[in-house]
């Protein structure tokens, strides 16, 4: 689950949650999807904005530096629409 995204130029820190613990990733140059029919284009999608709360799968090197996790190789968002549809159909059973 991502927790925070700070963003500075094409540098970047994600803040991820996994089995109850934070990792801090450094990335460049923003290597990134987003597996869903809500956005379209590079152009429309940034990581700096509106990701927080979202799965991702990330891949990355274990850092020397031990002030952070690691450095991102690549990160992948994913929408939990499946969770959306049930509590949108849940919705619509209450009333």
């Amino acid at each position: 689950m991502l927790k925070s995204v700070s963003c500075k130029d094409q540098s970047f820190v994600v803040t991820l949650e996994s089995d109850g613990k934070l990792l801090t990733l450094h990335g460049q140059g923003f290597p990134l999807g987003f597996s869903d029919t809500l956005w379209v284009g590079g152009d429309h999608f940034t990581p700096c904005f509106y990701v927080n709360g979202l799965r991702a799968v990330a891949h990355h090197k274990v850092s020397a530096d031990k002030s952070y996790s690691g450095e991102l190789v690549s990160i992948d968002f994913r929408d939990n629409l499946s969770l959306a549809a049930k509590s949108a159909t849940a919705d619509v059973g209450a009333h």
